[in-house]
């Protein structure tokens, strides 16, 4: 009896394992990526069909025909309106399809609710550019889209097998900060010590106006109660980058004299600190 019992759950164990569903993985996984890029916010909703030793484009994917992207279709949100290929582009959801050709592809990005071969559609809603095909770096087994940011900007990529395009997306933020640093500078000089600061931090980093640079670091200097090697050693890459040799090793020298006052007793903050300006001091030492 004990023996009828124990084969009875066994077999009802058994039955209830194979009547759970079982997963087998997607066929082509679905993938969201959030980005920011500039002053802008980016995200792109696909899904990763796999080539599994297919012919793609001209095959799986007909030439000349549109192509909804992905399996089920890729989808783009940006929050604030940027350029793509140099098309003004509003900040909203796109639907993205291409119509690829050997050499080039048409790339749609619109805000329709049909699709672009739809008779409900408007072609008002949308953006459209051509791009050239490119050979990627390596083969994509699988649809990918990728970006890859420059200051302000990015690259979108749309890659699969060994066909790729690449899409430029500029943002306004370079517009932006260039214009308010000009009123910055265009405004009468205040104390407020952070905002100069991160002006000349922006400038120099991006090897921009450094006239200004140097203009928002001296201020500085007639700001600060107490002596601080940082905006002298800020100066001094300002003065280098326009190629004041002689400001800039002066700028140099005073930040190494204040180390001592500024870091009474702590000779190890001192030796590194030191060992970066020694450093900046030997590329100044080698211009013309």
């Amino acid at each position: 009896m004990k023996t009828l019992m124990n084969t009875f759950i066994l077999l009802l164990i058994a039955g209830t394992a194979l009547t759970a569903q079982h997963s087998y993985g997607p066929y082509s996984p679905k993938v969201t990526i959030k980005q920011e890029v500039g002053n802008a916010n980016i995200t792109i909703e696909t899904d990763r069909p796999i080539a599994r030793g297919r012919r793609i484009f001209g095959g799986l994917v007909p030439y000349d025909k549109l192509w909804h992207t992905g399996a089920g279709g890729s989808f783009i949100t940006i929050d604030k309106d940027v350029t793509i290929a140099g098309q003004f582009a509003p900040a909203s959801r796109y639907g993205l399809y291409v119509i690829p050709t050997k050499k080039e592809w048409t790339i749609i990005l619109s805000r329709n609710s049909v699709m672009p071969d739809s008779p409900d559609y408007n072609p008002e809603k949308e953006v459209r550019v051509c791009i050239p095909v490119t050979k990627p770096g390596h083969f994509y087994e699988a649809w990918s889209i990728e970006l890859d940011l420059t200051p302000g900007s990015a690259e979108m990529y749309l890659s699969w097998t060994d066909v790729q395009v690449n899409i430029p997306i500029e943002t306004s933020l370079t517009t932006e900060n260039s214009a308010f640093i000009d009123s910055l500078a265009a405004a009468p000089l205040s104390t407020h010590h952070e905002e100069y600061y991160r002006a000349v931090s922006y400038l120099n980093f991006n090897k921009q106006s450094m006239d200004k640079a140097v203009a928002f670091a001296e201020h500085i200097i007639t700001l600060e109660e107490k002596d601080s090697y940082y905006i002298y050693e800020t100066l001094a890459e300002a003065y280098q980058h326009l190629g004041e040799k002689d400001k800039a090793l002066a700028a140099v020298k005073t930040a190494k004299d204040i180390l001592p006052r500024e870091f009474p007793g702590q000779a190890e903050t001192i030796s590194i600190i030191t060992k970066r300006l020694e450093e900046r001091r030997a590329e100044i030492e080698k211009m013309e």
